[in-house]
């Protein structure tokens, strides 16, 4: 029984058409994947498919009563609040039938006669009503999905004002799951999820009994939650039954038979257009060139098939000055008290650095702290005077009207625009998406302009926390493929070891450092085999 049907839908922005006549439908207790390019629109559909905004042509129609939840990229969380109170939000509506039962409760004691009768009658119904609504469970769930998403660790009395970026969003996630939606629709809910929790939330998933609509790019994840694949592909949108792997199978053979297909097509027109050209004007042979152009007009071209090239970055160094490109002595990194036990930190040039732990143990704080945006609360840095750093911040907001070829023309004012049109084409920003405000691109387009921008700045020391997110698979690839070229320093913040294990030569997990509890010396060379702390 299908809870969305979509039929006929067009939509586009300006010039750029997103869809193009999609006819497609979600059933109850369908588990399906949404995939597709960075910019490709699949955010966009989220949007529209629940009303954020209008769509230009066709029907979106959602089965009567569906009850619908949607965890956006950018989604938002009060700081007046604590982390029970902003996941008992996910109540709301039984949390308001027991405060209606308790005041049934304060009129009972003065109630008589017939009164009394009928607020009886009315309390036992009720009564009932958030038994089978699960009144009792509350907490133990609130509990249950905190605990899976590694936030019951913090406190539920936490204020969400003290949370990090990553911390809020996992309350958010938790938020929508207490729910328990006839449909989920969850847009990169691995963001900032450590890999135990990506765990946990798969075995989530895999058990709800209802539908769900994931957008995300990491592999691993989808192959375990998926058992329908909605493509977007040049503005269509192709429903695939099976896994994410049979589905990526699939899609490669059907590419490669369209790329022969092509071929083959492409050849007879050029036989057939000779044929034509060297026998259209003699006697004998006018009649058989003429059918030949007949059948030529008939033919069903094929459409051209269409191969993305992938980005490519390369970042621009600048020699260093010494073996040492950075030392911290008895450093305590935190806010207003210390996240984390003093670290004497010797990094050499050339050295490649993950940084893990769970969200909230300190990863950006340290990268900020080595960067000079925070002060340490105590101890000492010192780096080689013609240190040039390079910083990818986890995330950025652009609020401006800034377009992306504003944004890197700002880097290379000296340069033509045909330039700068054709480093953001090969950062793998399509050109639609070139002039319009960076705050309107999703969130791995906007990526895709932060990465630009750092290739054109000069550095011997690349910081990077949480590049991954939102970036599409061959984004992934080139960025591994230019951290791995990049032979200056390099620290990087990850939950992705997929990713970093072929870049890096030592391994920080902050996790242990806290555990561990005392003051830890870690010294990162270059080696080729990882080291581990």
């Amino acid at each position: 029984m299908s809870i969305l049907e979509i039929s006929n839908l067009s939509h586009g922005f300006g010039d750029r058409t997103l869809f193009k006549n999609v006819n497609i439908h979600l059933s109850a207790r369908e588990h399906v994947a949404l995939i597709g390019r960075n910019g490709a629109g699949k955010s966009t559909l989220f949007n529209l498919i629940t009303d954020q905004i209008s769509h230009d042509q066709g029907h979106i129609r959602w089965q009567n009563g569906i009850k619908i939840g949607f965890l956006t990229q950018h989604a938002k969380l009060s700081d007046f609040l604590t982390i029970n109170d902003a996941l008992l939000h996910a109540f709301d509506s039984i949390l308001s039938k027991e405060r209606t039962l308790q005041g049934i409760a304060t009129k009972l004691a003065n109630a008589t006669g017939k009164q009394l009768e009928r607020l009886l009658e009315q309390y036992a119904n009720l009564q009932d009503e958030l038994e089978r609504e699960g009144i009792y469970e509350v907490s133990a769930r609130i509990q249950t999905v905190a605990d899976g998403l590694g936030i019951l660790e913090l406190g539920l009395d936490h204020p969400v004002a003290h949370l990090s970026g990553g911390q809020r969003t996992k309350v958010l996630l938790a938020q929508l799951l207490l729910q328990q939606c006839d449909v989920l629709l969850l847009d990169e809910p691995t963001n900032f999820l450590d890999v135990s929790h990506i765990n946990w939330l798969s075995n989530f998933l895999k058990q709800y009994e209802k539908a769900f609509l994931v957008i995300s790019h990491d592999a691993l994840f989808l192959n375990q939650i998926a058992d329908v694949i909605w493509s977007l592909e040049n503005t269509e949108l192709v429903r695939y039954s099976g896994s994410y792997s049979a589905y990526l199978s699939y899609a490669s053979e059907k590419q490669t038979q369209q790329i022969q297909a092509y071929s083959r097509q492409q050849q007879e027109i050029k036989r057939m257009e000779d044929f034509i050209e060297k026998n259209i004007a003699r006697a004998s042979t006018t009649k058989r060139a003429q059918s030949r152009r007949k059948a030529l007009e008939k033919m069903d071209r094929i459409t051209t098939p269409t191969i993305l090239a992938p980005p490519s970055f390369s970042f621009k160094e600048v020699p260093a000055s010494a073996k040492i490109a950075l030392e911290a002595t008895n450093l305590i990194i935190g806010y207003t008290h210390p996240l984390l036990p003093a670290l004497n930190l010797l990094i050499e040039h050339n050295s490649k650095i993950a940084l893990t732990g769970c969200n909230g143990i300190g990863k950006s704080t340290l990268l900020r702290t080595l960067l000079g945006e925070l002060p340490p609360l105590s101890g000492e840095i010192h780096h080689d005077e013609k240190l040039k750093i390079g910083y990818f911040a986890q995330e950025e907001y652009e609020k401006s009207k800034a377009t992306p070829l504003d944004r890197i023309w700002q880097c290379v004012p000296d340069w033509p625009k045909k330039d700068v049109l054709r480093v953001l084409a090969r950062s793998g920003l399509k050109h639609e998406h070139m002039n319009q405000p960076i705050h309107s691109l999703s969130g791995g387009e906007q990526a895709k302009v932060r990465l630009c921008k750092l290739t054109l700045q000069p550095a011997n020391f690349l910081l990077f926390d949480e590049p991954t997110n939102h970036l599409d698979q061959p984004t992934k690839d080139a960025l591994n493929t230019a951290m791995k070229n990049f032979t200056g320093t390099l620290i990087l913040v990850s939950h992705e070891p997929a990713f970093y294990k072929s870049i890096v030569d030592t391994l920080i997990d902050l996790e242990t450092l806290y555990a561990n509890g005392k003051e830890t010396q870690i010294i990162a060379r270059h080696f080729k085999k990882t080291k581990r702390h």
